[in-house]
């Protein structure tokens, strides 16, 4: 069974990790050229249309802006989600990605907002409902039963975030068979990463496109 090209694929293992791919090609000044007068076309041209209407940011959870673990890591807990499975409570200790909520405050006036996980309904509410404790952030919240399986995988349907994929980005360390993906370094719990910050600043950018995927095909060469 082949997947459709609207969907992410999102299962526990990734297919690939290209975040270091790239930083290459982004690097290279022939494309950043590009990706600058892509962006200043769209902002000169398109700045009333494109922000008549906000565009939406997909977040997923593991490897995203959290890492967890059902052991204490030795340096640091942020928060820890405890739900009950076949009557047994099981706990998740959770770290969660350095800068994260400085960014979704960022990004959430420039996004709409949706959770989207591969993880279960009761672990997600329990990470969201925490990051929602001083206001909502997330209009919308998917879960596992809202993925499809296919070969073996999970993926993302992003028709159930919009039915217009040109103004969807998804901010993953896994590429899908779409061109939706914005390519970010998976986060395995080091404190010095960044990576929120860098990819806020495209997405300031992203903003202004009026299709997304024109810029984050070049992350799929």
């Amino acid at each position: 069974m082949k997947a459709k090209s609207s969907k992410q694929h999102n299962s526990d293992e990734p297919i690939m990790e290209k975040s270091t791919q790239w930083d290459a090609l982004v690097s290279v000044p022939c494309v950043r050229r590009y990706i600058k007068s892509l962006s200043i076309w769209s902002f000169l041209n398109n700045y009333e249309i494109n922000l008549s209407k906000k565009k939406y940011l997909v977040l997923g959870l593991e490897g995203v802006i959290l890492c967890s673990s059902i052991n204490p890591p030795k340096h640091r807990v942020d928060h820890i989600v405890q739900y009950k499975i076949n009557n047994s409570m099981c706990s998740h200790f959770v770290v969660f990605r350095p800068m994260l909520e400085n960014f979704l405050q960022m990004v959430s006036e420039w996004y709409t907002i949706i959770l989207y996980t591969t993880k279960e309904k009761e672990f997600a509410d329990g990470v969201a409902d925490y990051l929602e404790r001083r206001g909502p952030i997330f209009e919308k919240r998917l879960y596992r039963n809202d993925c499809d399986y296919a070969e073996g995988q999970l993926l993302l349907d992003l028709d159930k975030v919009s039915t217009d994929l040109s103004c969807v980005v998804v901010l993953d360390y896994r590429f899908g068979p779409h061109t939706n993906t914005l390519p970010i370094e998976r986060f395995i719990g080091g404190m010095k990463d960044r990576n929120l910050l860098s990819s806020a600043l495209i997405l300031d950018s992203l903003r202004f496109c009026s299709d997304v995927r024109s810029i984050l095909e070049l992350a799929h060469l």
